[in-house]
C-alpha cells in the first residue's frame, strides 16, 4: 500500500470527461517511490486552444495514444492500493475522474482523497494571497518544474506535503489530517462538476475573484452531502480575512449562520441543515429552485440567461412572446421568471450561472418573487 498518491490531470475542452494527460506520484514513507505519467486520447478530437497554450497538448500528439479506458487498466491499482488520494484543487481532478470513468461505464473505485489546497492553508495560517500551485510550491520552496505538466504537478504537490509532514514529524498522511481536523472526502459521495467553463475570457474584480473562491471552498465542503463542525471554523475563518465581501449574496448569510453556531460551538442538526443548504444553493441554484412546470406566460416578464441547447436565445424569446410572455435583457424587481439556458456560457462569473442568477438569488432573499428556471423546465412547457 502507498501511504498516499499525488494525481493531476490536464482536459483538452470543457468537458471534463476530455482528460489529455494525467500524472501520478505514489509515496511511502515520505519519499516518492513511483512516477507515471500518459498522454490521453480524449473522446472527441475538440482541443481548446487556450488550454493547449496553458499545458502544451494538442490532438496531434494524443491522437495515436490510448483512450482514458485503456489507461486506467494501468493506473486502477494506484487508486486500489493507496490510503489516500490528493490532488489541488480536489475538485477538478476528481471531477475529471468521475467523468472519464462515466463516459466509459468503468465501475467506480471505492476510496478516499483530500484537497491539499486545505492542508496548505492551515500550515501557512492563510496567509498566501493565493493558493495556486505556482504560489503555493513558492512558499514551501518546491520546485514546481514545468507547471501543468501532470507529472510536474502532481510531483510539486507531493512533495509540498511530504515537506509538511516532515515539518510536523509525521509519517502518514492520514495523522496530518488529524492535525488539522480536515476532513477526508469518499470518491462515491463526490459532487461531481461535468463541464469546466474557463474565466480567462473575463477580467473580475477583486469581489469577484474573492466571491469565486468563496463558491469553490462551498463546493469542496459539500461534495461530501455533510458538514462538520471543522469545515464551519475553517468557512468562518475564511470569511473573518475578507470582510470586503460585506454585502455581497450570500456572504453576509454565510456569516451570520456562522456566528449563529459558535455562539455555543456546537452545531445543531438544523443548524447543519440550514448551512448545507444555503452553499449547495450558492453551488448549484438551478437544483434547489427547482420548479414543476406550471409556469404561467401571459403578461410575465421573462429574463434569459447563459445559451441555450434548443435554439438562439431570440429563437427562445419569440416563443415566450408567442405565448403571451414579455422578454427583458435585465434582472428587475418585475422579472417573474429567470430561465437558465443549458449550454451555459464561459463568460458566466460563477461557472454553472452568472451575474443575473446571482442578483436573482439575492432578490428572492430579498423577498422578491423571481422564479429561477432550467431551460428544460421552460422547454416541457414549450411541447
Amino acid at each position: 500500500m502507498y501511504d498516499f498518491i499525488a494525481v493531476d490531470f490536464e482536459i483538452a475542452n470543457k468537458n471534463m470527461n476530455s482528460a489529455c494527460s494525467i500524472g501520478i506520484a505514489a509515496i511511502k514513507d515520505c519519499e516518492i517511490i513511483k512516477r507515471e505519467y500518459f498522454l490521453i486520447n480524449p473522446p472527441t478530437p475538440e482541443f481548446d486552444t487556450k488550454k493547449t497554450n496553458i499545458h502544451g497538448i494538442s490532438y496531434d500528439m494524443v491522437k495515436n495514444e490510448g483512450s482514458f479506458a485503456d489507461v486506467w487498466n494501468n493506473i486502477k491499482d494506484y487508486f486500489e492500493h493507496s490510503y489516500l488520494v490528493v490532488a489541488h484543487n480536489a475538485q477538478f481532478d476528481m471531477s475529471v475522474l468521475r467523468c472519464c470513468l462515466d463516459h466509459y461505464s468503468i465501475p467506480l473505485p471505492d476510496f478516499n482523497y483530500i484537497n491539499s489546497i486545505n492542508i496548505i492553508r492551515r500550515e501557512s495560517d492563510s496567509s498566501l494571497s493565493s493558493y495556486n500551485l505556482e504560489s503555493s510550491a513558492a512558499y514551501f520552496s518546491i520546485d514546481i518544474g514545468t507547471h501543468h505538466n501532470a507529472l510536474d504537478d502532481s510531483i510539486a504537490v507531493a512533495n509540498i506535503l511530504i515537506q509538511i509532514l516532515k515539518n510536523h514529524d509525521i509519517t502518514h498522511l492520514h495523522d496530518l489530517c488529524k492535525h488539522y481536523q480536515q476532513y477526508i472526502h469518499p470518491f462515491l459521495k463526490l459532487n461531481v462538476n461535468r463541464t469546466f467553463y474557463t474565466k480567462f475570457q473575463t477580467k473580475y474584480t477583486d469581489s469577484t475573484i474573492a466571491m469565486q473562491e468563496l463558491k469553490s471552498y462551498a463546493t469542496c465542503i459539500i461534495s461530501d452531502g455533510e458538514v462538520d463542525i471543522q469545515e464551519i471554523t475553517d468557512l468562518s475563518e475564511w470569511i473573518s480575512n475578507h470582510p470586503d465581501l460585506a454585502g455581497y449574496y450570500p456572504f453576509d448569510k454565510i456569516s451570520e449562520l456562522c456566528d449563529s453556531i459558535f455562539e455555543d460551538d456546537i452545531i445543531s442538526d438544523n443548524e447543519r441543515e440550514q448551512m448545507l443548504f444555503l452553499l449547495n444553493q450558492f453551488v448549484n441554484p438551478m437544483e434547489t429552485n427547482r420548479h414543476n412546470c406550471n409556469i404561467i406566460f401571459p403578461d410575465k416578464i421573462f429574463v434569459l440567461s447563459g445559451d441555450f441547447t434548443c435554439g438562439s436565445k431570440k429563437e427562445v424569446g419569440a416563443k415566450i412572446i408567442e405565448k403571451g410572455g414579455i422578454c427583458k435583457n435585465d434582472v428587475t424587481k418585475k422579472t417573474d421568471y429567470l430561465v437558465v439556458g443549458g449550454a451555459g456560457n464561459e463568460n458566466w462569473k460563477f461557472g454553472n450561472y452568472g451575474a443575473k442568477v446571482s442578483k436573482a438569488l439575492e432578490m428572492q432573499e430579498n423577498g422578491h418573487h423571481i422564479v429561477i428556471l432550467k431551460e428544460s423546465d421552460l422547454i416541457q412547457c414549450f411541447e
